[in-house]
């Protein structure tokens, strides 16, 4: 096992557009992109002083993209 601490977020636009549900693992930035890779997973949300990224692993032509505070897109399920 690669960690003990994890738990399910909720992850979700503003507006309500889309909502998908995940993870946050404590891991490092290259344990999780090799982690999604394996997974072939597009892309992983990574967040650093409370700023959320997109990170594309298996999206070629794209850049990572600060998408803001990290606490406006997720939401713990009770």
């Amino acid at each position: 096992m690669l960690t003990e601490s994890y738990f399910p977020v909720s992850c979700c636009a503003s507006d309500g557009r889309w909502e998908e549900a995940g993870y946050i693992v404590d891991i490092r930035a290259e344990q999780a992109y090799l982690l999604a890779k394996k997974w072939q997973q597009n892309a992983i949300y990574w967040v650093e002083a409370n700023q959320l990224y997109l990170v594309p692993v298996l999206l070629k032509g794209f850049e990572k993209q600060r998408l803001g505070e990290f606490s406006a897109f997720f939401s713990i399920p009770k």
